[in-house]
């Protein structure tokens, strides 16, 4: 009877520890659904200069929430786990030697998911540091583009206020031929009536 209790106590936590994390895969769904629709709202307006900066300072606060948030959570698990180890540590201590062998497995077994988190918590912020120098060199690459399409088109400009000059000059040039072939027109009518 004892071991069919354990048995139904087992599954009533594994159900608990099933609907914990129902809830923390909806919130997380909840909080990415957010985000993409702060990122969809900001592409709708398309990508400027002016937007991009906005859109990249979006992304880095959605990214940074993001890992305070599991970081928040895995401190959340840490303490739990630490409460649990100071439980069945006092357990262990209260009970004879029987219950100290079982309390002593039960806690070796709980370290291996905290040093599994330490390790899990380790790999997201080396993940986080770079997605966030993907993005800086990124940014820098786009940096980069805009400033020679500004060079460019500070050339075309030049170019443009160079053609317009030319145009004016030689619209003074033509100007003043056709002046001079008026002045000799009626200079060859004058010399006619004359003779």
């Amino acid at each position: 009877m004892s071991s069919e209790k354990s048995e139904l106590e087992i599954l009533r936590e594994e159900v608990a520890n099933s609907e914990k994390r129902i809830n923390y895969l909806l919130d997380k769904i909840e909080l990415l659904e957010e985000n993409i629709f702060k990122l969809e709202e900001l592409l709708s307006d398309g990508i400027d200069e002016e937007n991009y900066s906005a859109f990249a300072n979006a992304k880095y606060k959605i990214e940074l929430k993001e890992k305070d948030n599991k970081i928040r959570d895995l401190k959340d698990k840490l303490g739990f786990l630490r409460k649990e180890n100071i439980e069945l540590k006092r357990n262990a201590n209260n009970g004879g030697a029987k219950e100290t062998i079982g309390s002593v497995i039960r806690i070796e077994k709980k370290k291996k998911p905290l040093q599994q988190l330490v390790i899990e918590l380790q790999d997201k912020l080396a993940k986080r540091d770079l997605r966030i120098k993907k993005i800086e060199t990124e940014n820098g690459q786009i940096k980069n583009l805009m400033n020679d399409k500004e060079v460019t088109i500070e050339n075309l400009m030049n170019d443009v206020k160079f053609l317009k000059d030319e145009t004016m000059e030689k619209n003074e040039k033509i100007e003043q031929l056709k002046d001079s072939v008026h002045n000799l027109e009626l200079m060859y009518l004058q010399e006619r009536e004359s003779k």
